[in-house]
């Protein structure tokens, strides 16, 4: 499993960028939720790390919780979690 970041068909669907042609134009199979304690991680994530983006921390504690460990995004601070591959 793959975990495709939000601002990947962001690009797709969004005005003129330079990203655009580098996002992935393939359909996701499933779409994840989040709930209270992929929050209360993600507030971890922030405490810890104060650079990270609130989008990026809920992003990184669903992928814990799924225990997924790629992600295409154009953000770098995935680059930080050793854990992490990011496809760009």
């Amino acid at each position: 499993m793959i975990f495709v970041d939000a601002n990947v068909p962001m690009y797709l669907v969004g005005d003129a960028h330079p990203n655009r042609d580098r996002s992935l134009d393939r359909l996701v199979n499933e779409v994840l939720g989040f709930g209270r304690a992929d929050v209360l991680e993600a507030r971890n994530l922030l405490d810890s790390i104060p650079r990270l983006s609130a989008r990026d921390a809920i992003h990184l504690a669903v992928m814990r919780r799924e225990g997924v460990s790629r992600i295409p995004s154009f953000d770098q601070a995935f680059d930080e979690f050793p854990e992490v591959e990011r496809v760009s």
